[in-house]
Protein backbone atom coordinates (compact mmCIF):
# COMPACT_ATOMS: atom_id res chain seq x y z
CA UNK A 1 0.00 0.00 0.00
CA UNK A 2 2.87 2.50 0.95
CA UNK A 3 4.98 1.51 -2.00
CA UNK A 4 1.48 2.47 -4.41
CA UNK A 5 1.34 5.61 -2.39
CA UNK A 6 4.83 6.77 -3.19
CA UNK A 7 4.31 5.63 -7.13
CA UNK A 8 1.43 7.71 -7.09
CA UNK A 9 3.38 10.66 -5.49
CA UNK A 10 6.21 10.49 -8.11
CA UNK A 11 3.61 9.76 -10.70
CA UNK A 12 1.99 13.07 -9.99
CA UNK A 13 5.45 15.28 -9.84
CA UNK A 14 6.08 14.10 -13.23
CA UNK A 15 2.36 14.81 -14.32
CA UNK A 16 2.79 18.21 -13.47
CA UNK A 17 5.86 18.84 -14.51
CA UNK A 18 4.63 17.36 -18.40
CA UNK A 19 1.31 19.82 -17.76
CA UNK A 20 3.11 22.85 -17.64
CA UNK A 21 4.70 24.40 -21.10
CA UNK A 22 7.54 24.81 -22.32
CA UNK A 23 8.30 28.00 -20.56
CA UNK A 24 9.29 25.51 -17.76
CA UNK A 25 12.92 25.22 -18.68
CA UNK A 26 15.46 25.86 -16.42
CA UNK A 27 16.91 29.35 -16.63
CA UNK A 28 20.49 27.46 -16.08
CA UNK A 29 22.20 23.74 -16.92
CA UNK A 30 21.56 22.02 -14.32
CA UNK A 31 24.28 18.74 -16.02
CA UNK A 32 27.19 18.09 -14.15
CA UNK A 33 28.51 17.04 -10.37
CA UNK A 34 27.14 18.12 -7.47
CA UNK A 35 27.58 17.59 -3.54
CA UNK A 36 26.10 18.70 -0.48
CA UNK A 37 24.09 17.82 2.70
CA UNK A 38 20.70 17.44 4.68
CA UNK A 39 19.17 16.83 7.94
CA UNK A 40 15.90 15.25 8.77
CA UNK A 41 13.93 12.90 11.05
CA UNK A 42 13.01 9.53 10.65
CA UNK A 43 10.03 7.42 11.69
CA UNK A 44 10.98 3.34 11.21
CA UNK A 45 8.94 0.39 12.82
CA UNK A 46 10.23 -3.48 13.37
CA UNK A 47 8.20 -5.71 15.38
CA UNK A 48 10.05 -8.65 17.47
CA UNK A 49 8.86 -11.63 19.22
CA UNK A 50 10.46 -12.98 21.88
CA UNK A 51 10.11 -16.96 23.07
CA UNK A 52 11.20 -18.80 26.16
CA UNK A 53 11.08 -22.14 25.76
CA UNK A 54 9.25 -24.90 28.42
CA UNK A 55 11.42 -26.81 30.24
CA UNK A 56 11.09 -29.18 33.56
CA UNK A 57 12.77 -27.41 37.15
CA UNK A 58 13.18 -30.26 39.34
CA UNK A 59 13.61 -28.33 42.60
CA UNK A 60 10.11 -27.06 42.37
CA UNK A 61 8.44 -30.22 40.20
CA UNK A 62 7.47 -27.50 37.94
CA UNK A 63 7.09 -28.02 34.07
CA UNK A 64 7.31 -24.57 32.33
CA UNK A 65 4.92 -24.29 29.99
CA UNK A 66 6.65 -21.66 27.75
CA UNK A 67 5.75 -18.44 26.81
CA UNK A 68 5.83 -15.28 23.96
CA UNK A 69 5.84 -11.82 23.81
CA UNK A 70 5.15 -9.75 21.06
CA UNK A 71 7.33 -6.54 21.58
CA UNK A 72 6.37 -3.60 18.45
CA UNK A 73 8.75 -0.89 18.29
CA UNK A 74 9.40 2.30 16.50
CA UNK A 75 13.03 3.41 16.38
CA UNK A 76 11.99 7.13 15.59
CA UNK A 77 14.89 10.09 15.58
CA UNK A 78 16.74 12.76 14.14
CA UNK A 79 19.20 12.03 11.10
CA UNK A 80 22.05 13.86 8.79
CA UNK A 81 23.95 13.48 6.32
CA UNK A 82 25.84 14.37 3.18
CA UNK A 83 25.43 13.21 -0.49
CA UNK A 84 26.66 14.05 -4.26
CA UNK A 85 25.95 12.81 -7.51
CA UNK A 86 25.53 13.61 -11.66
CA UNK A 87 22.90 15.29 -13.03
CA UNK A 88 21.80 15.15 -16.70
CA UNK A 89 19.71 17.23 -18.27
CA UNK A 90 17.86 15.85 -21.61
CA UNK A 91 14.73 16.47 -23.67
CA UNK A 92 14.66 20.24 -22.56
CA UNK A 93 13.15 20.17 -19.48
CA UNK A 94 14.02 16.82 -18.44
CA UNK A 95 16.62 15.71 -15.94
CA UNK A 96 17.92 12.25 -15.05
CA UNK A 97 20.65 11.34 -12.44
CA UNK A 98 22.55 9.28 -9.61
CA UNK A 99 22.89 10.20 -6.38
CA UNK A 100 24.75 8.57 -3.35
CA UNK A 101 24.48 9.32 0.49
CA UNK A 102 25.41 8.52 3.72
CA UNK A 103 23.53 8.91 7.26
CA UNK A 104 23.87 9.09 10.74
CA UNK A 105 20.82 8.11 12.89
CA UNK A 106 19.64 8.95 15.82
CA UNK A 107 16.63 6.27 15.28
CA UNK A 108 16.13 3.97 18.79
CA UNK A 109 13.26 2.36 20.37
CA UNK A 110 12.48 0.42 23.53
CA UNK A 111 9.78 -2.00 24.70
CA UNK A 112 9.03 -4.02 27.65
CA UNK A 113 6.20 -6.97 28.20
CA UNK A 114 5.69 -9.05 30.70
CA UNK A 115 3.57 -12.63 30.62
CA UNK A 116 2.29 -13.97 34.15
CA UNK A 117 0.70 -18.07 34.83
CA UNK A 118 -0.40 -20.12 37.45
CA UNK A 119 -0.18 -23.69 38.17
CA UNK A 120 -2.52 -25.36 40.49
CA UNK A 121 -0.27 -27.80 41.85
CA UNK A 122 3.61 -28.79 41.32
CA UNK A 123 4.53 -32.05 41.40
CA UNK A 124 7.10 -32.29 44.42
CA UNK A 125 4.97 -29.74 46.94
CA UNK A 126 1.51 -31.64 48.00
CA UNK A 127 -1.06 -28.52 47.94
CA UNK A 128 1.09 -26.30 46.69
CA UNK A 129 0.97 -24.17 43.34
CA UNK A 130 3.77 -22.82 41.15
CA UNK A 131 3.30 -19.06 38.97
CA UNK A 132 6.25 -17.82 37.03
CA UNK A 133 6.66 -14.06 35.66
CA UNK A 134 8.65 -13.15 32.35
CA UNK A 135 10.22 -10.49 31.47
CA UNK A 136 11.40 -9.28 28.37
CA UNK A 137 13.14 -5.67 27.78
CA UNK A 138 14.30 -4.76 24.35
CA UNK A 139 15.85 -2.67 22.48
CA UNK A 140 16.61 -1.84 18.72
CA UNK A 141 18.41 1.21 16.94
CA UNK A 142 19.89 2.03 13.41
CA UNK A 143 23.09 3.64 14.04
CA UNK A 144 23.69 4.48 9.81
CA UNK A 145 22.59 3.94 6.74
CA UNK A 146 23.04 4.84 2.97
CA UNK A 147 21.33 4.82 -0.17
CA UNK A 148 22.17 4.78 -3.90
CA UNK A 149 19.35 5.94 -5.91
CA UNK A 150 18.84 6.57 -9.73
CA UNK A 151 16.00 9.83 -10.05
CA UNK A 152 14.00 11.30 -13.07
CA UNK A 153 12.15 14.42 -12.88
CA UNK A 154 10.97 17.49 -14.73
CA UNK A 155 11.24 21.19 -14.48
CA UNK A 156 7.42 22.32 -13.42
CA UNK A 157 8.68 26.04 -13.21
CA UNK A 158 11.82 27.78 -14.05
CA UNK A 159 14.53 25.97 -11.90
CA UNK A 160 12.17 24.01 -9.96
CA UNK A 161 12.32 20.57 -10.12
CA UNK A 162 10.04 17.52 -9.34
CA UNK A 163 11.38 14.24 -9.00
CA UNK A 164 10.82 10.52 -8.42
CA UNK A 165 13.76 8.51 -7.17
CA UNK A 166 14.58 4.47 -6.07
CA UNK A 167 17.45 2.15 -5.66
CA UNK A 168 19.94 0.24 -2.93
CA UNK A 169 19.26 1.42 0.86
CA UNK A 170 22.12 -0.40 2.91
CA UNK A 171 21.95 0.08 7.38
CA UNK A 172 22.97 -1.39 10.61
CA UNK A 173 20.12 -2.39 12.86
CA UNK A 174 21.38 -3.56 16.62
CA UNK A 175 18.93 -5.33 18.94
CA UNK A 176 19.91 -5.70 22.76
CA UNK A 177 17.95 -6.99 25.65
CA UNK A 178 17.42 -8.77 28.54
CA UNK A 179 14.78 -11.70 29.45
CA UNK A 180 14.13 -12.34 33.02
CA UNK A 181 12.10 -15.17 34.45
CA UNK A 182 11.52 -15.91 37.80
CA UNK A 183 9.40 -19.19 38.69
CA UNK A 184 7.73 -19.29 41.94
CA UNK A 185 6.45 -22.01 44.17
CA UNK A 186 3.98 -22.20 47.41
CA UNK A 187 5.28 -23.43 49.73
CA UNK A 188 9.34 -23.88 47.92
CA UNK A 189 10.43 -20.22 47.35
CA UNK A 190 11.53 -18.32 44.13
CA UNK A 191 14.68 -19.25 41.02
CA UNK A 192 15.36 -16.68 38.67
CA UNK A 193 16.77 -16.86 35.03
CA UNK A 194 18.15 -14.09 33.55
CA UNK A 195 18.91 -14.42 29.93
CA UNK A 196 20.89 -11.03 28.11
CA UNK A 197 20.65 -10.85 24.42
CA UNK A 198 22.29 -8.56 21.80
CA UNK A 199 22.59 -9.15 18.03
CA UNK A 200 23.60 -6.60 14.88
CA UNK A 201 22.90 -7.18 11.88
CA UNK A 202 24.35 -5.06 8.39
CA UNK A 203 21.00 -5.37 6.48
CA UNK A 204 20.69 -4.16 2.29
CA UNK A 205 16.90 -3.13 0.96
CA UNK A 206 15.50 -0.86 -0.91
CA UNK A 207 14.35 3.05 -1.16
CA UNK A 208 11.77 4.58 -3.18
CA UNK A 209 10.51 7.98 -2.88
CA UNK A 210 10.03 11.38 -4.47
CA UNK A 211 11.35 15.09 -3.94
CA UNK A 212 11.01 18.69 -4.93
CA UNK A 213 14.60 20.56 -5.74
CA UNK A 214 14.92 24.54 -6.69
CA UNK A 215 17.89 26.56 -7.56
CA UNK A 216 18.83 30.00 -6.10
CA UNK A 217 18.74 32.26 -8.40
CA UNK A 218 21.77 31.39 -11.10
CA UNK A 219 24.25 30.42 -8.45
CA UNK A 220 25.93 27.13 -8.72
CA UNK A 221 23.64 26.42 -5.15
CA UNK A 222 20.18 24.77 -4.70
CA UNK A 223 17.69 23.06 -2.12
CA UNK A 224 15.63 20.07 -2.00
CA UNK A 225 12.69 18.86 0.02
CA UNK A 226 12.57 15.10 0.22
CA UNK A 227 10.71 12.28 0.62
CA UNK A 228 12.22 8.18 1.10
CA UNK A 229 10.79 4.77 2.07
CA UNK A 230 13.64 2.29 2.84
CA UNK A 231 12.47 -1.52 3.68
CA UNK A 232 15.60 -3.38 4.80
CA UNK A 233 13.85 -6.85 5.17
CA UNK A 234 13.78 -9.24 7.77
CA UNK A 235 16.70 -9.21 10.27
CA UNK A 236 16.21 -12.59 11.31
CA UNK A 237 16.46 -14.99 14.79
CA UNK A 238 18.61 -15.32 17.67
CA UNK A 239 19.09 -18.02 19.80
CA UNK A 240 20.10 -17.31 23.44
CA UNK A 241 21.04 -19.41 26.86
CA UNK A 242 20.33 -22.77 27.68
CA UNK A 243 18.22 -23.46 30.38
CA UNK A 244 15.79 -21.73 29.16
CA UNK A 245 16.31 -21.19 25.80
CA UNK A 246 14.98 -17.69 24.71
CA UNK A 247 14.53 -17.00 20.76
CA UNK A 248 14.50 -13.50 19.49
CA UNK A 249 13.04 -12.88 16.37
CA UNK A 250 12.89 -9.70 14.60
CA UNK A 251 11.19 -9.36 11.39
CA UNK A 252 11.60 -6.09 8.67
CA UNK A 253 12.92 -2.24 9.67
CA UNK A 254 10.75 -0.39 7.40
CA UNK A 255 11.65 3.34 7.76
CA UNK A 256 10.24 6.84 6.50
CA UNK A 257 12.37 10.16 6.20
CA UNK A 258 10.96 13.47 5.71
CA UNK A 259 14.64 15.72 4.70
CA UNK A 260 15.82 18.85 3.55
CA UNK A 261 19.20 19.68 1.87
CA UNK A 262 21.45 21.71 0.17
CA UNK A 263 23.88 21.21 -2.93
CA UNK A 264 26.39 22.81 -4.51
CA UNK A 265 27.41 22.07 -8.67
CA UNK A 266 30.67 22.01 -9.35
CA UNK A 267 30.66 20.87 -13.00
CA UNK A 268 27.99 21.71 -15.98
CA UNK A 269 27.66 24.51 -18.58
CA UNK A 270 29.01 28.11 -17.21
CA UNK A 271 26.50 30.42 -14.90
CA UNK A 272 24.87 33.45 -16.63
Amino acid sequence: MLRNKLLLLAGTALGLGIAMDAEAAPAVSWTGFYAGGNVGYSFGRVDTTVDVSPFFYAPFGYNFPGTSSYLPLKPNGGIGGVQAGYNWEFASRWLAGLEADLQWSGQRDSATRSVAGVNTSCTFITAGSCSFLNTSDITAKLSWFSTVRGRVGVFAAPNILFYGTAGVAIGEINVSGTNRLTLSATPGGTATFVTPFSYSSTQVGYVVGAGVEGRFGTSGWTWKVEYLHIDFGSIGTGRFGTVPVVTVTTGNFTDDIVRVGFNYQFSGRPFP
